[in-house]
């Protein structure tokens, strides 16, 4: 065993200091965050956790992961944007890419309105914009507006018939105030679609890439109007044709990483317990969802990586009221509590 030093790496190797005063270990190449003796130790090692989504700055968020066709679609965000549904029914709700989603396309098309979409004011106000979500589209050969605010007055983002999308502010796709990628969008296929805007430049990100940039340098002017979701305004034309999971709507402009781990929030698994915790009564959620573990008086030791719970009697069972993020996977089944035992 090499002596670990009180600070820095312990050689030139990616060795590092895991336990002042203990021994080195080396990294796991599959999880930089576990120390190990050599790489084949980390076998089983599961892959890091992505990072959480960001929360701030998010002023609303639709899941779509409603049990049933709803009057509404609920705002996960906290700041009660739900969105009164217009038109739409059960045929609307489909798989999404995680739980449910919704969509639509001739003849069930689908709408919802925000009418007093008052969190969203200080997208106006600081001029700085995210729309973030997953796209499935069932036509590219239809004009359709994903959602916007105030028709195409203040923003909209769209998916134009010759296959162009993007971000448009201030106008009707008026020159120098927009955001246009022509990378094919696949019918079918879920995509994750982002823009962002900093009151300069408008970026546009496919599945966490940076696609296309735009300067748009302009105030959007101050407005009382409604969020429009999967249709162009007060009108409902150009309603979106395919499906729509998990979108995010921030008042400020994400980081190309921050956009990656809203994508990744999907891509994740739904709870990850990784109980290294080695003291305590909980168990904490490496997946970003938040939902805590709670046992009596658990037992921990030392598992196959990193630490481990060590079930023996009824005190040692880990649960947790009914997670609402396992609601749209267990849609149809009767709801109760999650235990680990």
């Amino acid at each position: 065993a090499v002596p670990c030093p009180a600070v820095g790496k312990c050689a030139a190797d990616q060795s590092v200091c895991m336990n002042p005063g203990g021994d080195c270990q080396k990294r796991c190449s599959n999880n930089p965050a576990v120390g190990c003796t050599s790489n084949s130790d980390c076998a089983n090692a599961p892959p890091a956790a992505p990072p959480a989504p960001p929360t701030n700055g998010l002023v609303a968020h639709y899941a779509f992961d409603e049990l049933s066709p709803p009057t509404a679609l609920l705002d996960d965000s906290g700041n009660n944007q739900s969105a009164t549904i217009i038109q739409g029914g059960a045929a609307n709700w489909q798989p999404g890419k995680r739980g449910t989603a919704v969509g639509g396309g001739s003849p069930a098309l689908f709408h919802a309105d925000v009418l007093a979409p008052n969190a969203l004011n200080g997208i106006e106000t600081a001029d700085k914009l995210t729309v973030a979500f997953w796209y499935k589209p069932g036509s590219v050969t239809n004009d359709q507006v994903i959602v916007n605010r105030d028709g195409f007055n203040s923003w909209a983002f769209y998916h134009w018939n010759d296959g162009r999308w993007g971000l448009s502010l201030g106008g009707f796709l008026l020159a120098g105030q927009k955001a246009e990628s022509s990378t094919p969008l696949v019918v079918g296929q879920w995509v994750h679609l982002a823009a962002t805007w900093d009151g300069t430049t408008v970026r546009l990100y496919k599945d966490g890439v940076a696609d296309a940039t735009a300067n748009v340098a302009i105030n959007l002017a101050a407005t009382t109007a409604p969020l429009f979701l999967m249709s162009d305004g007060a009108s409902h034309y150009r309603p979106v044709f395919g499906f729509i999971d998990d979108m995010r709507i921030y008042d400020r402009d994400l980081s190309i990483a921050e956009v990656q781990a809203v994508r990744a929030a999907l891509d994740g698994p739904v709870l990850s317990y990784a109980f290294n915790e080695t003291s305590g009564v909980t168990a904490a959620d490496g997946s970003g969802g938040a939902v805590t573990l709670t046992a009596t008086s658990p037992t921990w030791s030392t598992g196959n990586v990193g630490g481990a719970a060590r079930f023996v009697d009824a005190s040692d069972v880990f649960s947790s009221p009914s997670p609402p993020v396992l609601d749209a996977i267990t849609k149809g089944v009767k709801k109760g509590p999650v235990a680990l035992v």
